[in-house]
């Protein structure tokens, strides 16, 4: 009787558990850049992840236009001041939600929650901006290859790779998110058109000359593209770093692009370029030195070290006098 008691005091709590958003658990959903950081702020219009526990069910529904404001059950909340805007769900799971910060959001610091089948979660502090450009990357975590195609004719854009480099002078696609606000509703597909938003990009130290386009991607809300020319004297590589600046202050997660003259790309000075390039086998060996602290009682922090002598600790005792009469 006591074990079924138990088991059905835990299976309440199961059943009542409520959304709960990690420390530092939301993210622009191309950069993942922490908050706290000059580029961890969301921007107005993009699109941002939330990381967290019981944030929605197993399985994400279909989307179709206009966008709803509650997706299986899940409604996100930006408020201010006891005043909420309601973000635009994109994808939902019990450990993930991606979602469009509305373009209206007030700038500055905000409050965000989840709320799943009429459950509340806990608020989390994000601070909302006009623009920070996260840059999609293939591993989806930030860093490393972007996601950018190289524009060869209409219908023939390869996606950049070491098998599939741009050319200087070609134009390239480069695929990110937080460009700014959406000129029409953020639940309707885009029209398109280059937002007011100041936009520099950099590839390697070499500024880009020719940004054809910076703005939403036609049809699909929240994505941006920003279209250049790659320019002429720009190193040649299978990992060219490429950063993004916003309004002349805000820069991008850095990722790279893959340059050559050729449709493969060359890196004279790198002994993995043809495994990596072709694929192949790649032995690698990390060392990491960590030193840390952590708060176990009261007492102040000390740091231990050996002196290289060994010692003995004897342990004193008084022993009594016999008396003698």
């Amino acid at each position: 009787m006591r074990r079924l008691a138990v088991y059905l005091f835990f299976a309440s709590i199961a059943l009542d558990a409520k959304p709960l958003i990690f420390y530092r658990g939301v993210f622009n959903s191309a950069s993942f850049a922490p908050a706290g950081v000059a580029n961890g702020a969301i921007a107005r219009g993009s699109i941002f992840s939330i990381f967290g526990r019981d944030l929605g069910p197993e399985k994400s529904p279909p989307l179709s236009f206009p966008l709803p404001s509650s997706l299986a059950g899940v409604e996100v909340d930006v408020c201010r001041a006891g005043t909420c805007l309601a973000a635009i769900p994109l994808f939902v799971s019990a450990a993930q939600v991606n979602a469009i910060m509305p373009s209206n959001a007030p700038l500055g610091a905000v409050s965000v929650r989840v709320r799943f089948n009429g459950e509340d979660g806990n608020f989390i502090p994000v601070t909302v901006t006009d623009a920070s450009v996260g840059i999609f990357t293939v591993n989806s975590r930030g860093f490393g290859p972007a996601i950018l195609q190289n524009f060869v004719a209409q219908g023939n854009t390869p996606l950049n790779s070491n098998v599939a480099a741009a050319q200087p002078g070609q134009v390239a696609i480069l695929w990110a998110t937080g460009l700014g606000a959406a000129p029409e509703a953020d639940n309707l597909p885009p029209q398109g058109g280059t937002l007011p938003t100041q936009v520099e990009v950099w590839v390697g130290v070499e500024p880009v000359t020719n940004i054809l386009y910076a703005g939403r991607a036609p049809g699909i809300a929240g994505l941006d593209q920003i279209n250049f020319i790659v320019p002429a004297n720009a190193p040649h590589g299978c990992f060219v770093p490429i950063h993004v600046r916003t309004n002349g202050r805000t820069v991008s997660n850095g990722v790279t692009m893959a340059i050559g003259d050729a449709t493969a790309c060359k890196d004279a000075h790198n002994p993995l370029q043809a495994p990596l390039t072709m694929g192949g086998r790649v032995g690698a060996l990390f060392a990491q030195k960590v030193t840390f602290e952590a708060d176990v009682d009261p007492v102040a922090a000390t740091t231990d070290r050996p002196t290289g002598r060994a010692s003995r600790c004897v342990r004193k005792r008084r022993i009594p006098t016999r008396s003698t009469r």
